[in-house]
């Protein structure tokens, strides 16, 4: 069964994990989520820090699948995003 989670927390993580796993720093990626009106810079660092495996359990995750994120209702088609439950425009 998949955990129901708010969509902008699985977006954010999406994101997140696929750019620290590209190589980008911990502030690139936190400058990413700074337009955000809910952006609290020591939040969002911390979250980073921890997706990249320098905080909490020290693990670094890996982004999404693509199957995975299709259950979420996102994903990326024909260059677009396609959202949906089924991952259909």
């Amino acid at each position: 069964m998949i955990q129901e989670l708010p969509q902008p927390y699985i977006e954010n993580f999406a994101i997140a994990s696929y750019m620290v796993n590209a190589g980008y720093g911990i502030d690139e990626v936190v400058d990413v989520f700074k337009d955000r009106s809910d952006f609290d810079e020591k939040i969002a660092r911390y979250q980073v820090e921890h997706i990249a495996g320098l905080r909490g359990s020290r693990v670094k995750y890996k982004p999404p699948s693509c199957s995975r994120m299709k259950t979420y209702g996102l994903c990326i088609e024909d260059g677009g995003i396609a959202r949906g439950t089924s991952g259909t425009r």
